[in-house]
């Protein structure tokens, strides 16, 4: 799966994106709400799943935004990391990514995954815009602690992904949220994030 924030791998690829990034003209900053809010509040919405809260909680991490031409959007840094011989099946907590598809397709505000996956031999450094994605192979559902909380989860993404299966899988070492898993077949046919950044920039320019 994604790992944490908290993980080396993942601070090292979100520092090399921003360093990437600043050096084609734009300006990066934090969106994350335990970089805003206070920490009462943090406290407070870490320990609720209500639908505001959640969102909350999972917004991008990052906003880029260039210094001369007309190009805003939100990115996140994505790593993998699994015991040798493991899959590597790209993974993303399923609200983060349910919430920038409803924000691409109705307001046109795109956001960028970079993802890093150099476990077993392999070298994927690649990306995917929210608004062009590849296909999903399924949705994962570990236990809830709350029926309601599944029938939330399941009702959402049921409403906006109603082709993709929906699994309940066991308890997880992560979050413990639902996930969307994209093959690793997919994930070897994206192209690098940095060229992604390119074309973006050069259809403006």
């Amino acid at each position: 799966m994604a790992v944490s924030p908290d993980n080396q791998t993942h601070r090292e690829l979100e520092a090399e994106v921003t360093e990437y990034l600043e050096g084609r003209g734009f300006s990066c900053a934090s969106l994350t709400y335990h970089d805003h809010l206070p920490q009462a509040m943090q406290d407070r919405i870490r320990r609720l799943y209500t639908p505001a809260s959640l969102y909350v909680r999972h917004r991008a991490d990052r906003l880029a935004v260039h210094g001369l031409l007309p190009v805003v959007f939100e990115w996140e840094a994505k790593t993998h990391e699994t015991k040798a011989g493991g899959l590597h099946d790209c993974c993303i907590d399923a609200i983060p990514f349910l919430g920038h598809v409803v924000l691409s397709r109705n307001l046109g505000v795109h956001c960028l995954f970079c993802y890093r996956d150099q476990g077993d031999g392999r070298d994927y450094d690649v990306g995917f815009w929210s608004h062009h994605r590849p296909a999903l192979r399924e949705f994962r559902l570990p236990p809830q602690r709350e029926a309601q909380q599944e029938k939330y989860y399941r009702e959402l993404i049921a409403r906006h992904f109603p082709q993709t299966p929906l699994r309940a899988c066991g308890t997880t070492a992560g979050s413990g949220d639902p996930f969307a898993v994209i093959d690793e077949a997919e994930v070897a046919l994206l192209p690098n994030w940095r060229a992604l950044v390119g074309e973006r920039i050069g259809r403006v320019s």
